[in-house]
């Protein structure tokens, strides 16, 4: 398994990563909810921030995601990785 300490983002920034549980996913909607482990509100996400595309989330899954401000202001995760 790689090591997260050298994940950097477009501005060469150390990506956080955060713990949590998919709460609800629509996959003809193509987006969901995930609850993040240390508490806290719900994170918003779509289909398209996910890391591997092929593997789509069910309810109840354990997933790795950094959150931050998307395009349009709105705050989601902006990449999500099913374990």
């Amino acid at each position: 398994m790689r090591s997260n300490r050298n994940r950097r983002d477009v501005n060469h920034r150390p990506v956080p990563e955060h713990r949590g549980t998919v709460k609800f996913f629509d996959f003809i909607r193509a987006y969901g909810f995930i609850e993040p482990a240390c508490g806290g509100n719900d994170v918003h996400f779509f289909q398209d921030t996910l890391v591997n595309p092929r593997r789509i989330p069910a309810k109840g899954s354990t997933v790795l995601f950094a959150a931050g401000p998307k395009p349009g202001g709105r705050y989601g995760a902006t990449a999500v990785r099913v374990l």
